[in-house]
């Protein structure tokens, strides 16, 4: 990816020697005027952020290194988890996206740290178009009467159901990064007013473009096939979404970086702030 930081990577409240210590010393070190010490302090996403860029991407092909936690100084012990927090607000000019995700880090041997999973995404959200939408785990609720669709007033900003045909609707969602990792389905339920076990049916939901799932409906009476619901019934739908500009804390070699990216070509400037937590050792305490 076309990558540059119009803002080179720094620590502006960071220091190595306070970042392991215990809140006393933190609490001195804070009174002597340490911003570093009154980041800790405060906590990821509300005191200085201990590492600070600022980024530009052009294209859509792989996610580059904005960041290079280790060779800012940040180290990861050996046995001992840390926990990273980063925040990334990403802007194209016309549209907007923030995030905040956590990522453990386990220090293995001290030398060789591992990322434990992929990150988890805490919130985000994001102004299309002047129209402001959720991301994250978002919940459609609606109604139908036969084929038509009535959207619930609870549903979360962006999503919208059409109506059914042949048993067939479309899901339309905010703008999402990709339709495999970016898109995932949790539930799909259709609550069917059904008269008669003839009555039921299944529903099965699944990504079709970076805005919209498809919604298949299908009777489950021995005939099986796509159909319309029958009568008055509760649709319910509930799906994870990532937004277009991806964030991820990456391994090269024995460096933690963070890498940063956009789903298109365009025009892309990244904040990108970062918080790591004291390390929580585990070991074998001595009697």
């Amino acid at each position: 990816m076309a990558l540059t930081n119009p803002t080179p990577a720094f620590a502006p409240g960071f220091d190595a020697t306070l970042i392991d210590q215990d809140d006393w010393i933190l609490s001195a070190a804070a009174q002597s005027g340490s911003v570093a010490a009154w980041s800790m302090l405060r906590g990821p996403f509300r005191g200085t952020p201990q590492f600070f860029t600022m980024a530009k991407t052009t294209d859509n092909s792989a996610a580059s290194s904005a960041m290079d936690l280790t060779t800012l100084g940040l180290t990861f012990p050996a046995k001992c988890f840390r926990r990273l927090f980063v925040r990334s607000t990403a802007v194209n000019g016309a549209d907007s996206w923030t995030q905040e995700l956590e990522q453990v880090v386990w220090g293995n041997d001290g030398t060789t740290p591992v990322l434990l999973g992929t990150p988890r995404l805490i919130t985000s959200v994001g102004e299309i178009a002047s129209t402001a939408v959720k991301y994250g785990n978002v919940e459609y609720h609606g109604t139908t009467s036969g084929a038509t669709v009535t959207n619930g007033t609870d549903v979360d900003t962006g999503l919208s159901l059409g109506n059914f045909s042949s048993g067939v609707a479309t899901l339309t969602v905010p703008l999402c990064r990709n339709t495999s990792t970016a898109m995932r389905v949790r539930t799909a339920h259709l609550s069917e007013d059904a008269g008669t076990i003839g009555d039921t049916r299944v529903v099965q939901v699944r990504a079709a473009t970076t805005t919209t799932f498809t919604v298949n409906v299908a009777t489950q009476n021995g005939t099986e096939a796509l159909t319309d619901p029958n009568g008055v019934n509760n649709i319910d739908i509930g799906v994870t979404l990532l937004p277009p500009p991806s964030v991820a804390f990456v391994m090269s070699t024995n460096n933690v970086q963070v890498h940063v990216g956009y789903n298109a070509t365009d025009n892309v400037y990244h904040r990108v702030e970062v918080w790591a937590t004291r390390a929580d050792i585990h070991l074998l305490a001595v009697d």
